[in-house]
């Protein structure tokens, strides 16, 4: 109602179906069926709508005007004119006894300018055009145009389901697809954003041993000056509280609305509802430049940005963070370390069969390298030493096991015990921080897949997993719809502690991609040793 004509008329039409008390064809006693009550309340909507809330709204109701309830016959229209809605409630009221009558109804009210789709799009193209503009207060209204792009309209459509879509994407379709053209663009100006405040926090130190190329130091300097530039135009006192703590806060905002609507998107209500009505999963990939065309009403659109979900928003946040207190700082050894979200290349730009492949740490379970490389599970303790000892003999976890590792060797992780569902490795894991992070136990084989689809039968297991039913792995009734097991098959223990890994690159969940060294020091993607000493068990 926020983006409504204030004194505007209102038309309400409705039908009722399944009524066979005559309300089809004519009106009839007020309480036997669907009805209409309206009372005067001064003030109940408008610009002093404010003043009511604030009071108890009783006291404004008039005394001299006693509520009325009315019914009226199927298919009909009536009107709330000019400003009789401001001064008036109404309410429908079902019948009092039962029925098996369902109303609907349609309302229809003037839009405010700036409520419909042409004016949104033409904000867009008035940020976009605005580009070569560089300062806080632009990027600010970049940053929260992008978000209600998101949340307003784009999730808005595709949370109605695919019976939806495919009714009214005739006409919405072409609006749909411009704003998520220019969502995209904004999506690359945030990237393009990022790069600048964290360049510069490097070009204004006077160390050059930072830099690894020239290039890179050419274009560090370049990035401080533009800062310094904005600086000295918005006469910013420190460029830490004014350019880099309020950019990564309106970048946690964006990971708080996307984890509100993965949230909402997997509410248990939709389970009641048609599969035509459930949401739709929201058409983008990150990680690349254009968008690409899949049929004539379904695209996925894409983001430059390799990373968007709210986990990978807060760590480039966090790094916004911290660049901004090294711009302070200018000390050499204090520079943060960049988050491999801004590092990582697309995935649709690489060459098919690259030996180590920067591909994102998210892949599709379709991706050809499951096939190709090697690859480790993190488990924290004390599961993962459980599953070698075959005391656990069915492993738990929220998504299937791609199809080309069933029956595959898989090597065991073992992480330190931590916070329930979070990881605790990093998405690319080498140099010394590896065998402080992990310890490569054991190898298994996954030989089939359980899909526990209700809570009995999960419990039912519990013998076999070992998750206790008031385990934050276990089974949450609204909430839980489907759990995988593993089943272990073959499995085998480490007997040395020699620990070739030099890289460990997250490819899903808690998959990892491996990449081993040999004994020239050269770094190449390998299986594991087979002469290896291993315990079967």
């Amino acid at each position: 109602d926020s983006s409504l004509e204030h004194y505007s008329t209102i038309a309400v039409y409705q039908t009722i179906v399944g009524d066979d008390t005559g309300q089809k064809k004519s009106a009839i006693n007020p309480g036997s069926s669907w009805s209409v009550a309206l009372r005067v309340l001064h003030n109940a909507e408008g610009p002093a709508a404010a003043s009511v809330v604030k009071t108890d709204s009783t006291t404004s109701v008039s005394s001299n005007a006693p509520p009325i309830l009315t019914s009226l016959p199927s298919g009909s229209a009536y009107f709330l004119l000019d400003d009789f809605n401001h001064h008036h409630q109404h309410a429908v009221i079902a019948p009092s006894s039962p029925t098996q009558s369902v109303r609907f109804s349609s309302t229809h009210r003037l839009l405010r300018e700036g409520g419909n789709v042409s004016f949104i799009l033409q904000r867009c193209a008035t940020a976009c055009s605005n580009f070569h503009r560089k300062g806080p207060k632009i990027w600010r209204s970049e940053q929260l145009l992008l978000t209600e792009i998101e949340t307003e309209w784009l999730r808005q459509f595709y949370i109605q389901g695919e019976g939806n879509k495919r009714l009214l994407w005739k006409w919405w379709g072409k609006a749909i697809c411009q704003l998520f053209t220019y969502w995209s663009k904004l999506e690359d100006r945030t990237k393009q954003v990022i790069n600048l405040l964290m360049s510069a926090a490097k070009g204004r130190c006077t160390n050059n041993s930072i830099f690894a190329t020239k290039n890179e130091e050419r274009k560090a300097k370049k990035a401080f000056n533009s800062i310094g530039d904005i600086v000295e135009r918005s006469k910013i006192s420190c460029a830490k509280e004014c350019l880099y703590d309020p950019f990564a806060s309106l970048l946690e905002d964006r990971a708080t609305m996307r984890k509100l609507w993965a949230d909402r998107e997997k509410d248990h209500v939709f389970t009641r509802v048609g599969a035509d009505y459930r949401p739709i999963p929201f058409p983008v990939e990150f990680g690349a430049c254009n968008q690409r065309k899949k049929s004539d009403n379904d695209c996925i659109f894409q983001s430059s940005m390799a990373g968007g979900s709210p986990k990978d928003l807060q760590h480039i946040a966090d790094d916004i963070r911290a660049f901004g207190q090294f711009f302070i700082s200018t000390d050499p050894s204090k520079i943060p370390h960049e988050t491999s979200i801004l590092n990582t290349q697309s995935s649709l730009s690489r060459k098919k069969h690259t030996a180590i492949a920067e591909i994102g740490h998210n892949v599709d379970v379709k991706w050809t390298g499951w096939k190709t490389h090697q690859f480790g599970l993190e488990m924290q303790r004390p599961w993962a030493a459980l599953a070698l000892d075959k005391k656990k003999t069915v492993e738990t976890r929220s998504y299937k096991l791609p199809p080309e590792l069933m029956n595959k060797k898989i090597e065991v992780l073992e992480s330190e015990e931590g916070t329930v569902g979070v990881s605790g490795l990093k998405n690319i894991v080498e140099d010394e921080n590896l065998l402080k992070s992990i310890n490569r136990i054991g190898w298994l084989l996954v030989d089939r897949i359980i899909e526990y689809t209700s809570k009995d039968h999960f419990e039912a297991d519990e013998g076999k997993h070992l998750v206790k039913s008031d385990s934050s792995y276990g089974w949450h009734d609204r909430k839980t719809k489907v759990i995988y097991g593993w089943v272990i098959g073959q499995c085998g223990r480490y007997t040395d502690e020699k620990n070739r890994v030099v890289k460990l690159t997250r490819r899903m969940r808690s998959l990892f991609q491996i990449t081993y060294g040999d004994p020239t020091g050269d770094i190449k993607i390998s299986k594991p040793n087979e002469n290896r000493k291993k315990k079967n068990c």
